[in-house]
């Protein structure tokens, strides 16, 4: 495991390092100045970086400390212990909320009674950091292997800056879809894994986005939608409003897509998850602290000015591709159908069952 030390005083560290470092798994390197933080962060790629969030004058609200830790967080995402002398109501006022909320941010002060803990801090991340690093290099695989196959092709493809946006293009492009056929050779998928989040786009709403009423406790199905609206009417403002589909709780759903009778767990996978969609209605899994287990109903509808979406809702995440699309296909197939009168299906199964008897009958011979 790869620390990263970056304090102006060694002299208050010292004990820690003494202490943590005396590992052989550990490898340990210490910079003084936080000017070469970014740099020595770039070249070291350490797994951790242990940090001291002051330095030269105080009274900035944002010292050069922070300011690592906002490159780190913006720039180089790994765990970060906040090692600091400043005290607790200082602590308090200069973190920011969206730090202190992180898993992997961890804030404690200089002292020797808080080296333990930091032991302890080290001890619960090591997992989290070995997923880190084997997905980083997963992705540096990945980017190298498209960059070899597009040198060819878009090298020379434009001249100085639109050279360089088209290499971008191209390398976003090859990698999402390198990434979707490597997928595919992976184990099962877990039912949250449909979804993308935070949402793809920041800017555009997109069909396929599951939105929250802003003011509404997120344990409850029924403060949630889903967007039906195609995502280049929305891209492009071509709409006044947005077609969403209301949710309700997975049980109510269960009734409405006729399971009413039935709560045999291989009834369902068969009859409604394996096809993603039953009646109109499609079944969203949970996803932990942000959406409850629920459903979409595809046949109750709303329309919601755009600006209202802005205004009232908040976007939880996004439904990833072909989920995405299967939403699409599932209400086109809903409103795309031409109204029928009710019929005899009864007396036409029945004559459908014996012509398939006979049929069978004439075969077995």
């Amino acid at each position: 495991m790869k620390l990263l030390f970056i304090d102006d005083d060694y002299s208050s560290i010292e004990p820690l390092i003494e202490i943590i470092g005396n590992k052989p798994e550990k490898e340990i390197h210490y910079i003084k100045e936080f000017g070469k933080a970014r740099e020595k962060i770039k070249s070291f790629r350490p797994d951790i970086v242990i940090l001291d969030i002051f330095y030269g004058d105080p009274s900035n609200d944002r010292g050069t400390g922070l300011k690592s830790l906002d490159f780190i967080w913006d720039n180089r995402f790994r765990p970060v212990i906040v090692y600091s002398a400043a005290d607790e109501e200082t602590m308090e006022e200069k973190i920011t909320d969206e730090y202190k909320r992180h898993p992997f941010i961890y804030c404690f002060r200089k002292g020797q009674k808080d080296i333990k803990k930091i032991e302890r801090s080290l001890i619960k991340i090591k997992p989290h950091v070995d997923i880190l690093r084997s997905v980083e290099e997963y992705l540096d695989e990945a980017f190298s292997s498209v960059m070899k196959d597009l040198v060819p092709y878009t090298f020379g493809a434009g001249k100085n800056q639109q050279q360089s946006d088209i290499v971008k293009r191209a390398v976003r492009r090859r990698l999402a879809a390198r990434m979707d056929e490597l997928s595919s050779e992976d184990e099962k998928l877990t039912p949250w894994e449909q979804y993308i989040f935070p949402p793809i786009s920041k800017k555009t709403i997109r069909m396929g986005d599951v939105i929250k009423e802003k003011t509404a406790d997120s344990t409850s199905p029924d403060a949630f939608r889903i967007v039906l609206s195609p995502s280049c009417d929305l891209a492009n403002s071509k709409v006044e409003n947005v077609l969403v589909g209301r949710c309700r709780s997975m049980g109510e759903a269960l009734v409405d897509a006729g399971f009413a009778k039935s709560t045999k767990p291989d009834k369902i996978k068969k009859s409604f998850l394996t096809q993603g969609h039953s009646n109109g209605i499609v079944p969203l899994p949970k996803l932990t602290d942000l959406i409850p287990l629920m459903a979409a109903n595809l046949r109750t509808l709303e329309l919601v000015p755009v600006e209202k979406v802005a205004e009232d809702y908040e976007r939880v995440a996004s439904l990833d591709s072909p989920f995405r699309e299967m939403v699409s296909w599932a209400y086109m197939q809903i409103a795309g159908r031409p109204g029928l009168p009710e019929r005899d299906l009864d007396s036409w199964a029945e004559e459908i069952s014996e012509e398939l008897k006979a049929t069978r009958n004439e075969e077995q011979g």
